[in-house]
This record gives C-alpha cells, sequence and structure tokens, in this order.
C-alpha cells in the first residue's frame, strides 16, 4: 500500500526550527524563523499519536512526497494508522483519524488525530 499524500498548507520558506508542546491530546507545534521569532503556530486538538524525526531519518518520506513540499500534509491510507491500529490492540476507532505530517525546520512531525490542524501564520 503506497500512502498518498496531499499539501493542507505549503511550505513556509525561512523556518530553522520547531517547538513542540503535548498535553493530554493538546499538541502546539510552534516554528521559528532566523533569529527566534516565531513564524508558524499549529494547533491540534485530539492528538492520539505524535512521532518527530530528524528530516534525515525519513528518507522515504522524502522520496515518497516525490518533490512534494508543504508546511501541513494529509497522508491518506497511511501505514501509520494501521500500525496505531495494531498498537492499541484495535480497542479505539480510528475510522475518523487523519494522519498529518508537519515539516518545521529539519524535523518532521506525523500526528495522528482526529481534529484538523488551526494554522496561524505569523507576519
Amino acid at each position: 500500500m503506497t500512502t498518498k499524500y496531499d499539501i493542507i498548507e505549503p511550505a513556509q520558506i525561512g523556518i530553522t526550527s520547531s517547538k513542540v508542546t503535548f498535553d493530554d491530546g493538546a499538541l502546539k507545534i510552534e516554528g521559528f524563523g532566523r533569529g527566534g521569532s516565531l513564524a508558524v503556530e499549529i494547533r491540534l486538538e485530539s492528538a492520539i499519536l505524535v512521532r518527530i524525526a530528524d528530516e534525515g531519518a525519513r528518507l522515504r518520506l522524502l522520496q515518497e512526497l516525490e518533490g512534494k513540499r508543504g508546511l501541513v500534509l494529509i497522508g491518506a491510507d497511511s501505514g501509520l494508522l494501521d500500525w496505531l491500529m495494531h498498537e492499541c490492540m484495535q480497542t479505539r476507532d480510528l475510522k475518523e483519524a487523519k494522519h498529518f505530517i508537519v515539516v518545521a525546520g529539519e524535523e518532521i512531525i506525523d500526528v495522528v488525530s482526529f481534529a484538523v490542524p488551526e494554522i496561524e501564520i505569523q507576519n
């Protein structure tokens, strides 16, 4: 099964680092530009899985994207959702869950959530 990816929010030039805060299903991802200024804030409620990796550890994903770049993408037919269903021993109803991918700086953040991300671009 090959995952298909669609861009939800186009890539933001100049994001050099990120900060992730996750507490009881509430996820906040802050992307910072050069000099440490806040460039973007992404919030998701009802997140049930967060995976953070350096982009060098996600070369297969970057290859699957075939040059498609975005700040936030959504993966359809995601193997991560299948893995999560297996891990929770099929005790959770994940039919409405979505796999989102956030590319911020050199980090790639995979999120499984029932909510759509709220994205606030700073001026």
